[in-house]
């Protein structure tokens, strides 16, 4: 049950983390969705490496958004959400679906401009017959050049703190995000031309503890420079616990 609980944490933590192109609009507009693939992505596939049981599909259109993520259980039944933006690509609405079909939670995102060198994103949440509250607030805060190098993050969960690094080039070479009152920490780090190349996960009991890592990610690529697969190790079992495959629009 270890690694179903840390594989849970580890997905929600790629959940909340939003794959950003690193850079701002000129005309200050908030953009915050973007891709690294050469191809458009159409569907994502997350497996069990074990035994090939399909878990999560991500839906994704032409304009490389996610529009739908689908639950498979064998058990229960599949439950899935749909994703909605506005013109500029920004996410602004995430709806959630039980197995039934039956609507039982509404994500609504919002964005503010506060200058040339941050802004905020809210995220809040409307549960069936419960009250829309706010459950995300986040403040990026970017450099001279335009990019971003910290996001701050407040949650119900916990306060995340997201730093990033670049290469001479400006491609995006280090990510780090400190989670669950900085006893986890996530390190990403990227190739010269932006493409993520390992996933480093790091736990600890305590902050008066040393981080030790649990599990590592990598990822794959075809000759175009597009992802195919990426793949994750258990470090302390050595097995690993699920594969990401890629489908492309032709």
């Amino acid at each position: 049950m270890k690694v179903l609980k840390n594989t849970f944490k580890i997905l929600l933590i790629a959940l909340f983390t939003i794959i950003v192109s690193c850079k701002k609009a000129n005309n200050n507009e908030v953009v915050v969705n973007a891709t690294q693939q050469e191809k458009q992505v159409k569907k994502i596939e997350y497996s069990n490496k074990d035994n090939g049981t399909l878990a999560i599909t991500e839906v994704y259109d032409k304009r490389v958004n996610k529009i739908k993520l689908i639950n498979h259980s064998k058990e229960y039944g599949d439950s899935k959400k749909t994703f909605s933006y506005d013109k500029a690509n920004n996410l602004i609405e995430e709806k959630e679906f039980d197995t039934k079909g039956e609507l039982v939670e509404t994500k609504f995102y919002e964005y503010k401009v506060v200058s040339d060198q941050e802004f905020i994103e809210f995220i809040y949440e409307k549960r069936k017959g419960f009250e829309k509250k706010l459950i995300v607030e986040d403040k990026l805060e970017y450099n001279d050049d335009g990019y971003i190098f910290r996001k701050n993050r407040r949650t119900v969960y916990g306060n995340w703190t997201y730093n990033y690094k670049y290469h001479s080039n400006n491609k995006l070479k280090e990510e780090t995000i400190l989670a669950y009152e900085e006893t986890e920490k996530v390190v990403i780090l990227y190739d010269e031309q932006g493409k993520r190349e390992i996933e480093k996960i790091y736990r600890r009991k305590t902050t008066n503890d040393e981080f030790k890592l649990e599990l590592t990610n990598n990822w794959y690529y075809d000759k175009g420079g597009n992802e195919v697969t990426k793949e994750g190790k258990v470090i302390e079992t050595n097995n690993s616990p699920f594969i990401k495959k890629y489908t492309y629009y032709n």
